[in-house]
């Protein structure tokens, strides 16, 4: 292929990959901070059933009221666990992509242009033997720093499929949560209504559970369509960076051949 074709074709593709990763970047920060939202208002929402369980426990043991608290309150459990470990998955992201160093290729694949331009070549024929050896080191460096961008998208891509799949289970635990938790609090009224003994305490914490827990569905939706969404970038991201690595193979292997 002719050098300055080539020079050209790499030097765009790196542009579309930093560009992407940047974006990459700040949607995994946001992914990051919305799942951690997420994560502290299911831990609230568990703490609340677990509360009004023990409230239960004091007064209704073995009964029928006792037996639904204790499904959602285990069931809230089990969400604000696996909230946790969404959070946890995320800040993982966040942590991998901020390093990931696609501004090196970039700036190694214009400086390598602009030397073609000084030099005014089509072909590394052209060149003389310091002009070759400039090429020749300034082409491994992109090389090597392409194959490194390269995994840590990929890494970054498999990080992100593992979250996909971890907060598409949270949003079903987090919706049958809500669902038990709303049913024990009608319960819970209309046991009150026929029975002014209830303590107004465990009205108050099943109302608030109730609360949280809808906060939490609200906050892991969008939250999980954006997941979804990075987790479509670093797909794409993967194939960019792919396309980057064989180009630079190409550039390096021919320009080592003229050193």
């Amino acid at each position: 292929m002719e050098l300055q074709k080539l020079t050209h074709e790499l030097l765009t593709a790196a542009n579309e990959q930093n560009q992407a990763v940047r974006q990459f970047v700040t949607d995994a920060m946001t992914v990051a901070s919305n799942i951690q939202i997420t994560s502290n208002t299911a831990v609230l929402a568990a703490s609340d059933m677990g509360a009004v369980k023990a409230i239960v426990a004091a007064s209704d043991v073995g009964s029928q009221l006792a037996k639904l608290c204790n499904e959602a309150a285990d069931m809230m459990n089990k969400a604000a666990n696996a909230a946790e470990l969404c959070s946890e998955a995320g800040m993982e992201i966040a942590m991998l992509a901020s390093p990931i160093s696609s501004a090196r290729p970039l700036d190694e694949m214009k400086m390598i242009s602009s030397l073609l331009e000084n030099y005014n070549v089509s072909s590394l024929s052209g060149l003389n033997s310091n002009e070759r050896s400039q090429i020749a080191f300034s082409a491994n460096d992109l090389y090597q720093n392409s194959e490194i961008v390269f995994r840590e998208i990929a890494e970054a891509y498999l990080k992100a499929d593992d979250l996909f799949e971890k907060m598409e289970k949270l949003n079903h635990q987090l919706r049958t949560s809500g669902e038990l938790i709303h049913a024990l609090n009608q319960t819970i009224i209309k046991r009150k209504s026929l029975n002014p003994l209830i303590p107004d305490d465990l009205v108050a914490l099943i109302n608030k559970a109730a609360k949280d827990i809808d906060d939490a569905i609200a906050l892991n939706s969008p939250a999980l369509k954006l997941v979804k969404t990075i987790k479509t970038a670093a797909g794409d991201l993967s194939g960019k960076s792919a396309d980057c690595l064989d180009l630079a193979t190409g550039l390096s292997k021919s320009a080592q051949t003229l050193k």
